[in-house]
């Protein structure tokens, strides 16, 4: 049930919410491409009848500086963790809209603001935050709800990378 890095795999996450009485599918299908948004939100309404909410979740980072970074590697990040949220909203938004209702969530970052030798996954975050505005007043008008969480912390670790967070 292992992913093969040391976290619990997908269906072992399955596996867990349905035992605590919920639903579950697992879905591994590349969100950079039209192709796999479409398979994850028809997997969702296969199994489940009808698409209510979505997270886009998905994201990569690559942490070299500017001057480092392979045109590939800004690519992967920028097509995961931007374009991935683009694929999987237009698609949830096809099933949301004759339904007239829906909610979809974007994870975006504090890294944002720019941060030392991560410069493509602060860009594709700042872009989560763009296509979050475009994209709540493109659907409201159909119901659903476009929002997006944009989580940042400060510990002793990132102390090492940000500078010091106690100030």
């Amino acid at each position: 049930l292992d992913d093969g890095v040391g976290r619990p795999g997908r269906r072992a996450v399955v596996e867990e919410i349905k035992s605590a009485g919920g639903e579950a599918v697992a879905v591994a299908e590349d969100v950079s491409t039209m192709e796999g948004g479409r398979k994850i939100v028809a997997a969702a309404v296969d199994s489940f009848g009808r698409l209510d909410g979505m997270v886009c979740n998905a994201g990569i980072t690559v942490t070299k500086y500017i001057w480092e970074m392979e045109e590939r590697e800004w690519d992967d990040v920028i097509a995961t963790n931007l374009k991935g949220v683009f694929t999987c909203t237009q698609a949830a938004a096809k099933v949301m809209m004759p339904q007239g209702s829906g909610s979809i969530v974007y994870i975006g970052s504090g890294a944002m603001i720019g941060t030392p030798n991560m410069p493509s996954y602060a860009a594709s975050k700042g872009g989560v935050l763009s296509l979050t505005w475009s994209s709540a007043y493109e659907l409201q008008r159909y119901g659903i709800n476009v929002n997006c969480v944009v989580p940042s912390a400060a510990t002793r670790m990132s102390d090492s990378i940000y500078g010091d967070a106690q100030k």
